[in-house]
């Protein structure tokens, strides 16, 4: 078992016995019942089925963690900085780096990933869920907030599993490079949060997975994370990732959201007791420092012994110049490889993420005058197809992301076509032509001035750069769906809790 305990909330008590202090972590009572071991790790090298090196397993049992206002403000005390210490003081000299890129050869890819250590991982981490409860001290029956964490799996990806088979080996220089990464899956699912008003049961809800206390409903994440045998490699990034989450649905009430403020703000959060504010007084250029880059033409020059930068970049210009006059013979796709092959940058991370939908429900129960009513249907906003990219280089940043559609329902009225009245759209009627349409999009690149390519054509000497495109947006307007949305309005703003003073 596993427990961690808090500070004793009563006095009269002796602080030296558990039966009076309030448990932050422990196993979950499921967890518990069944009699299972709350963590196993096992650690085996050279396995009799000789599928890999080294085989890893953790398995690990849920947890309850209970948030404790008196402890968690307790351990804020003894870790909040000395207010004397001046620790902005201390400065470093950042720098940039430069790495050898490499180019590999087919042969030689082929030899170092027949002499990899093959690395067979699982770990396996039953949920375990965060309690909030009203006032920041948990006892039955109270208000909590409910975060579940959702249950993690981590394990080896497939593009491993017959390395050493002849029959499986790789036959050009594409499939070696796809072999060169370790890969592995990480998933998590039943990730929800749930708000139990007082004599609620945040239990049951969280096992019946889909109730009307749920603010989150129970979704999973996939990801699968790639990293490279080669850190300096000139095509293959250092780590890949990309992840999806197939949907995220929430509901939420006007009534339900005013007691979840009232909630948040009757926990008594850790303050810090000295503020900082002489920030205006820290003298920033009493510090002197050695900079590397106080003689820039030594700099230059080091930097021109380790990367040739300066020649590559003037065999770019030159041949650019060469080329003018067969400029109708070559492509501009051999130019641009042409160029990108001169660039000397590694690739450090390369992610895309993907996120089906976002549902959004919105009722309305403040007109109500049962409190146990939790209103009725009146808004639903959806979010299709969230797409997000980024790849990380030595001196780029390079960003897209995109909107497949935004609409907006008004669950209380019906339009022309006998279904719920929709007031905001991209396309009213999609067809297959308009399925890759884009309603946002956006894309992003920056540079540092560091980048030997920066006064080229390449970036012209921008830093940043930015491109957003948006498509048609088709907004209906009925005189009383929109009514009905600013009586809700005004019905909130009514409700909100009023703290500016009256100045006399």
């Amino acid at each position: 078992s596993f427990q961690v305990f808090g500070i004793a909330t009563n006095s009269s008590q002796s602080e030296l016995l558990n039966d009076s202090r309030p448990v932050l972590v422990r196993p979950s009572a499921l967890s518990s019942t069944n009699q299972q071991k709350f963590l196993q790790v096992e650690f085996e090298t050279n396995p009799l089925d000789k599928k890999s090196d080294y085989r890893v397993k953790v398995v690990s049992q849920s947890l309850e963690i209970k948030y404790n206002a008196p402890t968690i403000n307790k351990l804020a005390e003894c870790f909040e900085p000395d207010a004397d210490r001046n620790l902005q003081g201390v400065k470093q000299v950042a720098y940039s780096t430069y790495t050898d890129v490499k180019h590999r050869s087919f042969i030689l890819m082929k030899h170092n990933i027949e002499k990899i250590k093959v690395l067979d991982i699982y770990i396996d981490i039953q949920s375990s869920y965060l309690l909030l409860p009203e006032n920041g001290v948990y006892q039955d029956g109270v208000a909590a907030i409910c975060m579940d964490l959702g249950h993690l799996t981590l394990k080896r990806g497939t593009n491993q599993e017959n390395h050493y088979e002849e029959s499986h080996a790789p036959t050009n220089i594409e499939g070696v490079r796809e072999l060169s990464y370790t890969q592995f899956k990480l998933k998590l699912t039943d990730i929800q949060l749930i708000y139990a008003n007082r004599n609620e049961s945040w239990e049951n809800a969280r096992k019946e997975k889909n109730t009307r206390l749920h603010l989150i409903k129970p979704m999973e994440l996939e990801m699968d994370v790639d990293k490279c045998i080669y850190h300096d490699d000139a095509v293959l990034p250092a780590w890949k990732m990309a992840g999806n989450i197939p949907g995220v649905e929430l509901r939420l009430s006007d009534k339900r959201l005013f007691h979840i403020i009232n909630h948040i703000q009757s926990i008594p959060f850790p303050e810090s007791k000295h503020p900082i504010s002489e920030i205006p007084t820290l003298e920033a250029e009493a510090t002197t420092a050695q900079s590397l880059l106080s003689n820039p033409e030594q700099t230059y020059e080091t930097v021109e012994g380790m990367t040739p930068v300066k020649k590559t970049l003037e065999k770019v210009e030159g041949s650019e110049n060469n080329d003018e006059n067969s400029e109708e013979e070559i492509p501009k796709q051999a130019l641009t490889t042409k160029k990108s092959d001169f660039e000397g940058q590694l690739t450090q991370l390369e992610a895309t993420f993907t996120l089906d939908k976002i549902i959004l429900h919105i009722d309305e129960a403040l007109n109500s005058s049962n409190d146990d009513d939790e209103g009725e249907p009146f808004l639903q906003i959806k979010l299709e197809s969230i797409l997000a990219k980024t790849k990380i280089k030595t001196f780029d940043m390079e960003f897209d992301a995109s909107l497949g559609d935004l609409i907006v329902y008004h669950e209380q009225f019906v339009g022309k076509d006998n279904q719920q009245l929709r007031l905001l759209s991209a396309e009213l009627n999609r067809n297959e032509i308009q399925e890759n349409k884009k309603l946002v999009s956006v894309n992003f690149l920056h540079t540092s001035p560091d980048n030997p390519l920066f006064s080229s054509s390449m970036y012209n000497g921008i830093e940043n750069k930015a491109h957003v495109h948006f498509t048609k947006l088709v907004v209906i307007l009925q005189l009383e769906a929109l009514l009905s949305i600013l009586r809700f309005q005004d019905a909130l703003m009514k409700k909100l809790p009023k703290d500016t003073p009256e100045i006399d």
